[in-house]
């Protein structure tokens, strides 16, 4: 009797083996994907892999493989780590699935550096019935993080900009600015002679001042430079973004409006990072910290020709300008004098050559 039965049993088993070679994956669904968009630098976050098991069958043995690159940090609690020849490494894993069951597993991670990084392909292997052959596939999957710029040290910033914030906020009200212009009303004696407009007096007929507004709140402009010829260009070019950081938080900080604008190139650049119209708030600011993420250390202009763009109207009330660059710009004396003929003499260049290291 015992011996049918292990005839029988033994049959069987061949023809399961036959009938589901080469079929352990088709019904499995893998996935992986990262659980954070925007990450501060050495800030944990997590690779989560998905498996879902479609079929009403079991599947017994299932092994899954995730390369991590080079620039990651693994902070493994469950998981087998493999390093190759290259010094690549892999976290591989094992586990099984009941029919119709889903299994997440999470492989926790960081980045030091400042940038843009992304998934590496995904390798699920499962073995037969009789586990003699092993099925295995890779799925590829476009997932990715983006590490924001560290921030400069807040004192030696502060060093730098000094009064110019408190001087955009209170400078308005002592003298007049054009760019507040509400519109005109007709000549009291009292206005000063400046306040005059020549041209709607002359439409009009009679002596017209301008009509100004001291109630709109102050603003400022963020320009920041990618264009160096330096040969410290790659290290300046990251102090630059630091320094862009802080000195945003800084104007978050004292709620003063501020535009962001940069002539560096934006990797997997969406429309806006490059060119950010002025606004305050955690979405805005966190839409210029994606930028700086994704920065490269190439410009799309030079340093005049960010200016230029700066100095085209937009509908924005700057009332100052913070320009940020890796040197003194030396080159470009000419278009800075009408950058701060703009502003009224309210403008801050920051080189971060200047500031030092940190």
């Amino acid at each position: 009797m015992i011996l049918y039965f292990a005839i029988f049993a033994a049959i069987l088993a061949l023809v399961l083996q036959r009938l589901l070679s080469g079929k352990s994956l088709d019904h499995l669904e893998e996935t992986h994907f990262i659980d954070a968009a925007l990450v501060e630098p050495d800030a944990s976050f997590d690779i989560v892999i998905s498996l879902t098991n479609k079929s009403r069958r079991i599947l017994p043995f299932l092994r899954v493989r995730e390369r991590i690159g080079e620039d990651m940090q693994l902070h493994l609690t469950d998981g087998t780590v493999l390093t190759d020849s290259s010094k690549r490494r892999t976290v591989t894993f094992s586990a099984w699935l009941r029919p119709r069951q889903a299994l997440v597993h999470r492989i926790s991670v960081s980045i030091p550096k400042r940038g843009r990084y992304y998934l590496l392909p995904l390798t699920v292997s499962a073995g037969d019935f009789l586990g003699l052959n092993e099925t295995v596939r890779t799925t590829e999957r476009f997932s990715e993080v983006v590490v924001m710029p560290r921030r400069a040290p807040q004192q030696r910033i502060s060093e730098v900009l000094g009064g110019f914030l408190g001087d955009v906020s209170v400078r308005r009200f002592l003298f007049e600015d054009p760019v507040l212009t509400l519109g005109f009303r007709e000549y009291t004696g009292r206005e000063p002679m400046k306040s005059i407009a020549w041209t709607q007096t002359a439409r009009s007929g009679s002596l017209m001042v301008k009509n100004y507004d001291h109630t709109m709140e102050p603003t400022v402009s963020v320009l920041l430079n990618a264009d160096t010829r330096s040969e410290e260009s790659a290290e300046l070019i990251e102090r630059c973004y630091s320094i862009t950081r802080t000195v945003c938080e800084a104007l978050e900080a004292r709620k003063i409006k501020y535009a962001f604008r940069t002539n560096a190139i934006i990797s997997g650049s969406r429309r806006g990072l490059t060119d950010t119209r002025e606004g305050l708030g955690e979405r805005h600011f966190y839409g210029i910290l994606e930028g700086l993420g994704r920065a490269t250390h190439d410009a799309s202009s030079s340093l005049g020709g960010l200016i230029r763009e700066a100095l085209r109207p937009t509908g924005d009330s700057t009332n100052g300008y913070i320009l940020i660059t890796p040197e003194r710009p030396k080159r470009y004396r000419k278009e800075i004098a009408r950058l701060r003929e703009r502003s009224g003499g309210r403008l801050l260049v920051i080189s971060a050559e200047e500031v030092g290291v940190w």
